[in-house]
């Protein structure tokens, strides 16, 4: 493999969440990879010139019109930008140089990677086509909608399987987060050609992560003093409801009255509008509405201090791409206990303390592990014993990484660029 590679990481389609946290995972798994080859990163973000019928928009408008018919000349309005606004937050937790390259939605991601001389370009989201001038590395998130078909419409399960398999047979690779969804590709395409590479839980604090809160800096959130933390996104298969209908059994026992859950995460399902509002209706049917609080989506710095003062993570989670989702993913590098859910994936989290399980789907068995947890004397690993830990998992990752983007460019050697 060449020693200095310049790599693209593709931020369209990663706008959720979660997928800035997989950016995040990737560009420091790559960074902390550098001592071996020199690697320059680009973040490709998308723009686009659809008008904003804004009033400021409005008058921005006129005045390029004004200015069209008065020197004759043709004159582009400033283009938009196609991406959440939370990227800023996303780069305070980049550890290394990384570089944002915007370009134009429409027909300019080619341009913008000639620009940056790009040896490779990853994840793609959405497939680039099989004779797409540059190599790519394509990426697979889950195949949920096998499993849990009743979250989706039947033209949703229809158009999620015909994109798969256009991923599978343009991508000479692809990246999952697990061994299940490598599994599941095997299973649902056995005879696809792809090379598919799961890549390792890698689990690492950001460096100042593990500095110090300022308690001042918490007080607008009205925090309980003893709370389970829950930091996913509302989707319905994050199963919020067991938890909540956890607690309620737990707060019927003694020495427990004093416990709350605490969730962040933005609080939308497209899938089920209704969803939010049914959740919260529970929430007050079982009279607990004083004991959960819904923060919202918070800077992911306040994510990570309320996450340090919880008592515990909770993943109540039906379903995961990764082993445990984002949450776990934090907490395990934070040293913060988590209780998880026993699905196959959650399970791949090996040879990591502080992870207890209980049975998926069942409020009952949850309260009692909670329960249980409470009686517990946790140590957690002090913060430069979780920086090696971070370092060692960060690196195994950018070391899978780079197996994949060595593939691509192998198989696209022929390709002209």
């Amino acid at each position: 493999m060449k020693q200095f590679l310049n790599i693209a990481l593709l931020g369209r389609d990663f706008s959720w969440g979660g997928g800035r946290e997989l950016l995040r995972y990737i560009a420091n798994a790559l960074l902390s990879v550098t001592n071996d080859r020199q690697i320059k990163l680009f973040l490709l973000m998308p723009t686009r010139s659809k008008v904003d019928p804004s009033p400021v928009r409005l008058s921005t408008i006129q005045k390029i019109v004004a200015k069209i018919i008065s020197q004759r000349k043709s004159v582009s309005p400033r283009l938009k930008p196609n991406y959440d606004f939370s990227l800023p937050d996303f780069l305070k937790n980049v550890e290394g140089k990384i570089e944002i390259v915007e370009y134009n939605e429409a027909g300019g991601l080619i341009p913008a990677l000639q620009k940056i001389k790009a040896d490779v370009a990853l994840p793609a989201n959405s497939p680039l086509g099989h004779g797409f001038p540059f190599p790519w590395v394509g990426y697979i998130f889950d195949f949920q909608h096998k499993y849990i078909p009743d979250y989706f419409t039947a033209r949703e399960c229809l158009n999620r399987d015909i994109f798969f398999a256009t991923m599978l047979r343009d991508a000479k690779a692809v990246i999952v987060n697990s061994r299940s969804v490598k599994d599941d590709i095997d299973k649902f395409f056995p005879y696809c050609e792809c090379q598919v590479f799961n890549l390792p839980f890698s689990a690492s604090p950001v460096k100042s992560w593990l500095e110090e809160t300022d308690p001042n800096n918490l007080e607008s959130y009205n925090l309980p003093d003893r709370y389970f933390l829950i930091s996913n996104q509302f989707w319905i298969h994050k199963s919020h409801s067991t938890a909540f209908q956890a607690l309620s059994l737990l707060l019927n026992t003694s020495n427990c009255s004093d416990i709350h859950i605490v969730c962040t995460g933005k609080m939308e399902d497209f899938r089920c509008p209704d969803y939010i509002q049914n959740l919260q209706q529970e929430v007050r049917d079982l009279g607990i509405e004083h004991k959960i609080h819904f923060l919202g989506h918070i800077p992911k710095i306040d994510q990570i201090a309320i996450m340090k003062k919880s008592i515990a993570v909770l993943q109540p989670t039906l379903f995961e791409g990764g082993p445990g989702g984002g949450s776990a993913y934090d907490a395990v590098s934070l040293g913060v206990p988590v209780i998880l859910s026993d699905i196959p994936v959650n399970r791949e989290i090996e040879n990591e303390e502080n992870l207890f399980y209980f049975q998926t789907n069942s409020a009952a068995d949850l309260a009692e592990r909670m329960k249980e947890f409470l009686k517990m004397n946790i140590r957690k690993p002090p913060k430069n014993e979780l920086i090696l830990r971070g370092e060692r998992r960060k690196r195994h990752m950018g070391e899978s990484l780079l197996a994949a983007v060595k593939y691509v460019m192998k198989k696209s050697s022929t390709v002209e660029v």
